[in-house]
């Protein structure tokens, strides 16, 4: 099936938020409004895209960065729609993108639960970094 792929703009919202919360693996919390995906389009532009079918979105990539390092959130495609390399051309897009905005790797967030996910970015070139490290979070609201 023909699709295409864009940047995502805040007015995809709905559309996007539906399929995140609809791909097991994705975890979803208050940063993830509405509210908060605009303030992150403004930090990080052109690093989001989408793939729509005949107007409808079928896949998202959430792309972002911080002077060193490129981050990607939220990679998800519909059910139906993936193996048709949807999810490759939105990670290409997106590291294409930080490529023109000068920064050199690209981290990803995989739940050590979602399997699926570790097999396909592997899959797909990206290596496991050393464990000698542990990732610490503090909320601040």
């Amino acid at each position: 099936m023909e699709h295409s792929i864009r940047e995502m703009t805040i007015d995809d919202y709905e559309q996007v938020y539906n399929i995140w919360k609809s791909t097991e693996g994705i975890d979803l919390d208050e940063s993830d409004t509405k509210e908060y995906l605009s303030k992150y389009f403004q930090r990080n532009p052109h690093l989001s895209y989408v793939a729509e079918v005949n107007g409808n979105i079928v896949g998202t990539l959430k792309g972002g960065q911080d002077g060193r390092r490129g981050y990607i959130y939220h990679l998800a495609v519909k059910e139906q729609y993936r193996h048709q390399g949807i999810a490759q051309e939105l990670i290409q897009r997106c590291l294409e993108e930080l490529k023109r905005q000068e920064i050199r790797k690209c981290n990803i967030y995989v739940l050590q639960s979602n399997t699926k996910a570790f097999i396909f970015w592997k899959k797909n070139g990206w290596k496991e970094l050393e464990k000698s490290f542990s990732m610490l979070q503090k909320r601040l609201k």
